[in-house]
This record gives C-alpha cells, structure tokens and sequence, in this order.
C-alpha cells in the first residue's frame, strides 16, 4: 500500500473509499470532518507583530466548462482566493466575492498587525496600505521578479501553486460550497509544513474538541 508520506497534496474521498472499503459518500463526508478539525478559530492572533513581512495575493479556482468531466458538468465559475502569508509565521486564505479595494483591504485589515509591512503586487486595490501599516511594497511582476532580494510575493504564489495543485492532481473537482474546507485544509499543512506527520494526526486530533459537522442541517 502506498505510504501516506506520499500525499502530500492531499487525499482524495475515492482514494479513501478503496482503502477503508466505506461508501464515497461515507468516505467523503470522513474527509470533511478532518478537514473541520483543521480549522484554525478566526482571529487567533495577527500577521506580522513586531514588523514582519507579510505577503497578499488573490488567485482565481475553477477552470473551463469542458474540463469538467462530471455527468451534469455546466459552466465553472471561476471562484477568487486571497492569500495572507507571514513569512517568520502562518498563512491566512479567504474565498472572496471580488478583488475590489474595499474588499482586499478589509480581509487585511482586522488579520494583519499594524506594525507590519505589506508586500503584494500592483493592484490598484492596494493602494493606501501605506497609511495603516509600518510600510508597503508593489512588485510588477511584467519588469522584476525579485528586486532587492526582500521585495517579493514568492510566498504566496507558492502557496497558490501547491493549491491548485491539491485541487487539480488530487480532487479534480470540487463545489465552491464546500472550498472554504479545502482552503482550511491548505492552511493546516502549510502552518505545519515543519512538523512530523505524527505532530500534525496530533493537532488534527485535538483541533477535533468541540467541533461537530452535520451531513445535513436539521430543518427542525
């Protein structure tokens, strides 16, 4: 049997049902309730005391309708990803309704420290996180990649990278209802991404204390 070192992007619900011999729904519904037990409380602390860099990106998830091998495969909407990452810390990901300014800047807002300093690119959303944080910096990706070693998004577009990698080598498809889930997923390996396999059943195990997912909401 393939050993779970392996699955580093993840494990699918299929993959799950031919190992425990449960039933894709069985298996499936397993998955998501790990991945609850992942689920970091909000707000546990900000991005970026003491002036640390901490990067911001969005990407977009979901690709063409005739990539969709699903039976009643329709038009995918493409569903847009924003990325916190504390580079001495952890990564912070939000499924976001746009990339207005108002919206960027108000996932930053109540997540990242005010004494830390912001790198993203040159999206015009951006503009003016100078006067709330220490300091900010756009990188034009189309003239530098990297300018003056420190002045990057690298983090982040890694962890965008090893996103969609999850989604596209390991899930194939999935519904923007349930992404949060897999954003939550994400953000336990990259927050643990130094840690044993053993440390991180540990904290998956104890994440679990409290935490209760319905396959259904009860309508009474």
């Amino acid at each position: 049997m393939r050993s779970w070192e392996c699955w580093k992007q993840g494990v699918s619900a299929v993959q799950i049902q031919r190992m425990t011999g449960l039933s894709y729904k069985a298996a499936w519904f397993a998955c998501h309730r790990i991945r609850e037990a992942m689920k970091k409380e909000s707000l546990a602390g900000k991005l970026g005391i003491g002036g640390g860099i901490v990067e911001a990106d969005e990407t977009y998830i979901g690709g063409k309708a005739r990539d969709n091998r699903h039976r009643n495969r329709k038009r995918s909407k493409k569903v847009t990803v924003m990325t916190l990452i504390d580079r001495e810390g952890g990564a912070r990901t939000f499924k976001i309704p746009n990339t207005k300014k108002g919206t960027l800047q108000g996932v930053i807002g109540p997540n990242v420290d005010r004494s830390a300093v912001i790198m993203t690119d040159e999206n015009p959303s951006y503009e003016g996180l100078q006067d709330r944080f220490k300091a900010h910096h756009a990188v034009n990706h189309s003239e530098t990649f990297v300018r003056a070693i420190i002045i990057h998004t690298n983090f982040a577009e890694s962890y965008h990278a090893l996103l969609k990698r999850s989604i596209i080598g390991t899930h194939h498809h999935l519904s923007e209802k349930h992404l949060h889930r897999y954003l939550r997923e994400r953000e336990f390996h990259w927050n643990r991404r130094h840690a044993t396999d053993g440390e991180r059943t540990i904290d998956a195990i104890q994440g679990a204390k409290g935490k209760r997912l319905m396959y259904r909401t009860p309508t009474n």
